[in-house]
Parts: structure tokens; sequence; C-alpha cells
């Protein structure tokens, strides 16, 4: 297709008007016959084991058409983005580990009755020492998160080209710096809301907002133990989502478990509370970043040394892990890379995606790309010409690029903002700067060479994987 005829074209918005007038259909807006409401009982502690629970009082409740426990409806295998990071039950039966963690769920003829049930819910805890901290929770003596996970270590990330030591030493200018990133809440201005519905045919039928409608009809096929066709994902207007919409939430599977026990759709939403304490963040971040630069501006070495945490589970904030390894050599030219990432549990609220963890590397490059071009003396636009990607290369994991047009558009950038009689000549407390990012197509969630994760192993200088 001619690109001529697209760009500067005005895209219309398929839903715009409808969302403008208001007759858009949400998730808490759904009404089905003879619906129920659905509500969760919470772990008032960040760690703590579940000694008992007394679910009777609620269960004689009139009103209360179903009660469950991760005892009475254990999930049939624990839930995971991918097969070696199934480590969440979405209902717990031993042990909680976050704040606000699903205990039980109740679903009941309106909302005040379910609200008295869950009052009416006994349960005996033994609380244990919690960490919160990623850092903290690598060192010996630490709480453990999952008994199975020394180190409380969920994933490790190697990657490790070339020969860094000698990059360092052909450099003649290197430097060394500590970026953090904190913990992000997506914010979503709707609050998350699921309905399940199991039908007369065995079915499943499940309304939420999720961006990614196979994985959830896969791991909910999973966690309920039946077939993948006996779970439908009915499409609905999402609330905004920027990534907090990727995983399969816990009450998803509350609520199709209740409607299976009590025999009629069940509508779990959760108070403004719940979304901003239960939902999905973006994983903190620590990171050591070494590069080495020779004179002109080639990049010679680069090192560095992520610790991050994707909170209590996995989930689908472990892929922060090898995200940024996949644009730090999708970008720039260097010929030797080390990039040593480790997700660590903490005893926080799960993470998730958020714009495809896409933003925190390429803004440490560039930063660290602005420091070099100071101190050498060169040009910001030129030491990024000097060692962008261009089409034909093949990057440091192995990838082939077929198309890249980042040198036309760096030059392009700095040609229609004016940079050379702008840069060094704004006001105090204005200037011009440049930024470049890049982000994988067709996104699997894995790197696109050799490098995908795979079995760790501890020999040879090349070791990408996940522990």
């Amino acid at each position: 297709m001619e690109a001529s005829g697209k760009v500067g074209v005005r895209t219309p918005n398929v839903y715009g008007r409808v969302k403008a007038r208001g007759s858009a259909t949400y998730t808490d807006d759904l009404v089905l016959p003879n619906m129920l409401v659905g509500k969760i009982l919470r772990s008032p502690h960040p760690h703590a084991r579940i000694l008992h629970i007394d679910t009777s009082r609620a269960e004689r409740l009139g009103g209360v058409q179903a009660v469950v426990t991760g005892k009475s409806n254990p999930p049939k295998v624990n839930f995971g983005i991918m097969t070696w990071s199934r480590d969440q039950s979405l209902l717990p039966a031993e042990k909680v580990r976050y704040y606000g963690e699903e205990i039980a769920a109740v679903a009941a003829v309106d909302e005040e009755t379910a609200e008295e049930a869950l009052e009416l819910i006994r349960v005996e805890y033994e609380p244990l020492p919690a960490v919160f901290d990623p850092r903290e929770a690598m060192r010996e003596g630490a709480p453990l998160i999952h008994e199975d996970k020394p180190g409380n270590v969920a994933a490790q990330y190697l990657f490790d080209e070339g020969d860094i030591d000698d990059g360092f030493r052909k450099s003649d200018y290197v430097r060394e710096d500590a970026f953090t990133l904190g913990v992000v809440s997506h914010a979503c201005p709707e609050p998350f809301a699921t309905v399940a519905y199991y039908d007369a045919t065995g079915k499943y039928n499940l309304w939420l907002p999720t961006q990614c409608p196979f994985q959830t009809r896969q791991g909910m096929a999973n966690v309920l133990g039946v077939r993948l066709n006996d779970v439908r994902i009915h499409d609905i207007f999402k609330g905004a989502t920027n990534g907090g919409r990727s995983d399969t939430m816990p009450s998803l599977y509350i609520s199709a478990v209740l409607s299976r026990k009590a025999g009629r759709p069940v509508k779990i939403t959760f108070t403004r509370e719940e979304t901003l304490a239960m939902g999905r963040d973006r994983v903190d971040q620590y990171w050591t970043f070494k590069i080495g630069v020779k004179k002109d501006g080639t990049i010679m070495a680069t090192d560095m040394k992520v610790i991050q945490s994707p909170g209590a589970y996995a989930s689908s904030g472990v892929v922060a892990l090898w995200v940024p390894i996949m644009e730090h050599v999708s970008i720039y030219r260097c010929p030797n890379v080390r990039y040593d990432a480790l997700s660590i549990y903490t005893n926080r609220t799960i993470c998730s995606m958020m714009r495809t963890h896409s933003e925190f590397e390429p803004m440490i490059m560039e930063s660290e790309l602005d420091r070099a071009a100071e101190e050498l003396g060169l040009d910001p636009v030129e030491i990024r010409l000097k060692n962008a990607v261009a089409s034909g290369e093949v990057l440091r994991d192995k990838a082939v690029v077929t198309s890249c047009g980042l040198g036309e558009s760096i030059a392009l950038a700095a040609e229609k903002s004016n940079w050379h009689a702008k840069r060094g000549k704004k006001k105090p407390n204005r200037g011009i700067g440049m930024g470049c990012g890049v982000m994988i197509s067709g996104f699997f969630m894995g790197s696109p060479s050799d490098c995908c994760p795979r079995a760790w192993h501890s020999h040879g200088r090349h070791q990408a994987g996940l522990r």
C-alpha cells in the first residue's frame, strides 16, 4: 500500500461516537437475567498462613446463593502466563502473599446481602514476616514468599555478547550511573469488573475488560480444568487499559466458580479502593548502567545490572525482565553487551504489563548518550547517527534487521526542528533535546532470536534464559 495516501490523513475513531454519547456498554453496565452480586473477602495481611476458614454462618444467611474458598473450590492448576511461571493459585487455600489477596467469595441476591455475608466469614491467620523491597528480599535470611524459590528469585535473564572488559578498555569515555523507577499504577478510570455465566450447556461465558482475550481464555481453561471450547470470552468496551488489563485477574475465576455453584450469572465489580489497591501495577526497577564510548562517539560497550519485582506472583510483570535488552540491541550498534536482570518476589500487589514496558531503558540510554556527547564535545544528533542501527545489520541477539529508517528519522527530526540553530541558544529554562525509542512488532513475550526464554544454563558466555 502506498504510504503517501495515508500519511497526514485523519484516521476515524470507530467507537468515538458511541462512547461520547454514553451508550457504550462496559462490564459493570451488563445485566443478565437472575444475575447475582459477587463480593470477595480479602486478606488483611501481606503475608500469612491460612489456618482455618469458617463460612457456615455466611452460607446460612438468607439471600446467599453460593460461597467459595480455595479449599472448597481449588483451581485445577496454578495460573501463570507461561508454563514455567505458574505460581499463583487464583483462590489460595494455604497462604496469602500480599495485602488484599482473595480468601473467599460469596454470591448473593444483592450487594447488601453479599457484604453482610462477608462479615460472617471467620478466617484464622498465622501472620508471617513480609518484605516489600526486592533488594531486601534478595538478602540472606529474608522471608521466603514462595518456599520453592530460593532467594525469592522469580526469574533471571542474562545476555552476554562480545568481550565486555575489552570493550571498556578500548573506550576513551566510561561512565556508570544508577537509575530507579518506582511502582506506577495504571490508574484506569473504569473499576475492574467481571461477569460469569455457567450456562446449561456446560459453557463458561465470561465478560471482562481484557486486552488479551486468547491468553485469558487459555488460562481460564487451564485453572478450571475444562476444554478450551468450553470457555467463551465476550468482547466488551474497556474504560482505558494501558497494559493493566493484560492479566487474568483472580476475580474472573472466582465469578466463574460462583456461577457454576449457584447456577446463575454472577457479577463482581471492584470498589474504587479495590481497583487501586488490588489492581495491577508496573514493576519497580533498579538499574546500574555502564557505558563505554570512543572519542569519535562509537559505542564500544554497555553493561547493565537490573533488579525488579513482579510483586507476589510472576504474572505478566515478569515480561519486563527481557523487554529492555530487546530494545537495547535493536536501536544502537554496540559490539559488547552484558545485561544481567533479576525478577524478585515481594509481598506487594502483582504487577503486569504497562505500555509494553518500553519506556525506561530508552530513557536511560538516551540520557547516557547525551552525557557522553557533552563530555566528548560531540553533537547529540551526530552521536546517535553514528551508532544508529541500519537495514541489513545483524544485531547482537542474532536478529536480522530487514528494514530500518532510524538514521533517516534522526536526520529529519534535526532538520524539521531546526536543531542546529536552536541548540544552546534557547532562553533560560528552555531547551531542545532528542530521544529515540523502539518497540517490537509482533511481540511474543520473548527475544526475537536464539535468546528466547529457555531453561537456564550456567556455562558459556552467552547465557540467555529464565530460572
